[in-house]
């Protein structure tokens, strides 16, 4: 960050001087109490703003007719980082937020009290069924891959030609790679070549034990 203030300096007699910096990599804003017992005891902590992002804002468009509206973003950088997937890096983060929301199983109401004690048809209780019926309907069970939707394409740490080729595709996560299931459907991806999909191949197997079907189509 350029404009991240350090330090000023007063008028002295002193023809020249030496700092030493220590600059590494972090997320989002850090305070400088936060830094302290990770510097060495001659450093001096300083806030730290590791955002690449200089400036967000948005504004609406009407149309003509007044029936649409755009959605307009203005992203300004320092320059490491696309404006481009610093977006889709925020549009994931709020589909999985509100992908909580959606998926969460309402809270069990409370059990009904057993008119009976001594009749054992009025001792069952209805905790096993809402166990029972939990477990066959676990995401798992019906095909979804949860986990790995929870996952953004960063983190298969893949290179910018193999990144590029899923995210023009329209994958945003790691189970959407997965949903590929075969390697024949890897091969078909526009744009993507075989020293890509070998790649992601390797990196789906090594980071997260995911591997594709080599199974073919019969013609």
């Amino acid at each position: 960050n350029p404009h991240a203030y350090i330090a000023r300096t007063t008028p002295a007699n002193v023809d020249d001087f030496e700092i030493e910096f220590l600059i590494a990599r972090g997320k989002g804003f850090v305070m400088a109490d936060d830094l302290r017992p990770y510097l060495p005891d001659h450093f001096l902590p300083i806030e730290a703003s590791f955002t690449p992002i200089e400036r967000v804002s948005f504004s609406f468009e009407t149309s003509r007719d007044n029936k649409t509206e755009t959605l307009i973003f203005e992203i300004r950088t320092f320059g490491t980082v696309d404006p481009d997937i610093f977006l889709q890096d925020a549009a994931f983060i709020l589909e999985c937020t509100f992908r909580r929301l959606r998926e969460r199983k309402p809270t069990p109401t409370a059990t009904h009290e057993i008119a009976k004690r001594g009749e054992e048809s009025d001792e069952r209780s209805v905790k096993p069924e809402l166990d029972k019926d939990e477990e066959s309907s676990t995401p798992l069970a019906e095909g979804h891959l949860p986990q790995l939707d929870e996952i953004s394409l960063r983190d298969l740490k893949l290179s910018v030609r193999a990144r590029n080729s899923l995210v023009g595709a329209g994958f945003r996560t790691v189970g959407d790679v997965a949903r590929l299931a075969t390697v024949e459907n890897l091969l078909n991806l526009k744009g993507l070549g075989k020293v890509s999909a070998l790649e992601i191949e390797t990196k789906m197997l090594e980071l997260f034990q995911f591997q594709f079907s080599s199974q073919r189509r019969s013609a």
